[in-house]
């Protein structure tokens, strides 16, 4: 019979040394992340709360149509019924306005008193810094506070007995 061979006993050892010589090596590469292509920052988002000026309870189910300084873009939010929206603002606005709805979806006669200044501009950074609670004239015994990142848009429903004007 013959011998084993004496090269493949002696270079076994020394391939597995070297593979885990290689490994060690290479460990530091392979465990780098790929770069990640950085992504467009998204948007900022402002939660508006639309509220009724004497009793602060939600108004909802509406759209009301805002304007911002510095865009040409115009928008219509849409308040849900628990009276919240979420207002994207787009790149380079400043500030913005909001309009009070009207009493049908395209007409153009407010179905509410705004309580604040009406067609106020609201700075984009105050808001998300602080939050915004505009000057209630609606209501001296109601205090409301927001929270940064959130508007509170007081109005108050016209009296019955206000015509339209169709």
């Amino acid at each position: 019979m013959r011998a084993p061979h004496c090269a493949f006993l002696a270079t076994r050892p020394t391939l597995v040394a070297c593979l885990l010589a290689l490994l060690l090596l290479c460990a530091p590469i392979l465990s780098q992340t790929p770069a990640q292509t950085p992504t467009p920052t998204d948007p900022p988002v402002i939660t508006v709360h639309m509220l009724n000026g004497k009793s602060g309870k939600p108004l909802g189910n509406r759209f009301i149509a805002v304007e911002f300084q510095n865009s040409p873009q115009k928008s219509m939010l849409y308040i849900n019924k628990q009276g919240i929206g979420d207002l994207e603002i787009p790149p380079g606005a400043t500030a913005f306005s909001l309009i009070a709805p009207a009493k049908k979806l395209g007409a153009n006669q407010a179905a509410y008193i705004v309580c604040g200044p009406f067609g106020q501009l609201i700075p984009v950074q105050d808001v998300l810094q602080h939050g915004f609670v505009p000057q209630n004239e609606c209501s001296s015994t109601l205090h409301l506070t927001a929270a940064p990142g959130e508007l509170l848009y007081l109005i108050t429903p016209l009296p019955w007995y206000t015509p339209a004007l169709e």
